[in-house]
């Protein structure tokens, strides 16, 4: 038996409080933006429900606002190196190991202000390990000819998905090789028909006529490279998604999806143009769109085993005290 998830959200009324976010946002020069993503987050998660229950994001934005500026300073710090050799040098390297810790506490804090039935959720994964696999590791694969990257690929969700903790259960994710590489190798494969597209069209345009005088043709002949931007990462992203979550399981309890692919990239292209089309006011809208169809196609089973996990978390956690509440994380995410 599966219970599947549920969202309850509406895109007008999502719309409501992002365009006062975002209205806020922009008179205070951005200082807002903390208190944005938190209520932002706090109606996606708490409008998404399983089993009876909804979610919950409960993150303090003065944290966050914290975390940014801590960001903001030492990148302002590192543009002023760059007026000597010396300084760009040893900033550089201390960029080069700043980003992995930023990533790793970013992952932290979102996970441990996200909760599910009173019971948080928390990431055990290390900067250095942030670091080997998605700053050192992603170069190298050059010297491949780009053979290991789906393998690569695998291997960072594995880390991201497994090193995440609902309560003191921890989640599990084993990517076969077989599926990854056969989703790149059909992703790449776009990807590169796209670019021919893109580079053909603007060799034609330029040969038949005036690029300057015709910018209906010029946008035409660009359409592929937009495709690739704007459309092809979002579902190359919500593809590999599909598969972690396929292979992903949190101890007995395992993951369903009847998500079809035509129909998530009708979602997600459609998205795409209708928030070019309004100038970025279709935003809400699309969260939402997506957010339904996603919670409408994903289950997990075996239901009972959901209240059993949470029965047993709740008296681990029970028996433990409050400790973990006083874990201090900072989110060095600069957007909203």
């Amino acid at each position: 038996m599966t219970t599947s998830f549920r969202f309850h959200g509406h895109g007008t009324e999502y719309f409501k409080i992002w365009i006062v976010n975002l209205g806020l946002t922009l008179i205070t020069l951005g200082f807002y933006s903390p208190w944005a993503k938190v209520r932002n987050r706090q109606y996606l998660y708490g409008h998404t429900e399983l089993a009876g229950h909804r979610f919950a994001y409960t993150a303090d934005p003065l944290k966050i606002l914290y975390g940014r500026l801590l960001a903001l300073l030492i990148f302002g710090v590192y543009l002023f190196a760059g007026m000597n050799p010396m300084l760009s040098a040893i900033m550089g390297l201390v960029m080069l190991f700043f980003w992995p810790w930023a990533m790793t506490r970013g992952l932290m804090f979102n996970a441990r202000y996200s909760e599910y039935r009173g019971i948080h959720f928390s990431f055990s994964g290390s900067a250095v390990e942030v670091f080997i696999l998605f700053f050192l590791l992603p170069p190298l694969t050059a010297l491949t000819l780009g053979l290991v990257l789906p393998y690569l690929l695998a291997k960072q969700k594995e880390f991201v998905v497994g090193h995440h903790w609902y309560g003191k259960q921890q989640f599990e994710l084993t990517l076969p090789a077989g599926p990854v590489y056969l989703f790149c190798l059909v992703a790449g494969t776009l990807f590169l028909l796209c670019l021919f597209a893109g580079f053909f069209g603007l060799g034609l345009v330029s040969t038949l006529m005036d690029l300057e005088n015709n910018p209906l043709m010029v946008l035409a002949a660009l359409a592929p490279f937009y495709l690739l931007v704007v459309v092809f990462w979002p579902l190359f992203k919500a593809g590999l998604m599909e598969l972690a979550l396929r292979h992903s399981k949190l101890e007995s309890l395992t993951f369903r999806s009847t998500l079809q692919w035509w129909r998530m990239s009708w979602i997600l292209i459609s998205n795409q143009l209708a928030i070019i089309a309004t100038l970025g006011l279709f935003i809400p809208y699309a969260k939402v769109r997506w957010a339904q169809y996603r919670s409408e196609t994903l289950s997990v089973a075996p239901a009972t085993a959901l209240d059993e996990m949470v029965a047993l978390q709740e008296e681990e956690l029970a028996a433990a005290g409050a400790e973990a509440s006083e874990i201090f994380d900072v989110d060095l995410a600069l957007g909203l």
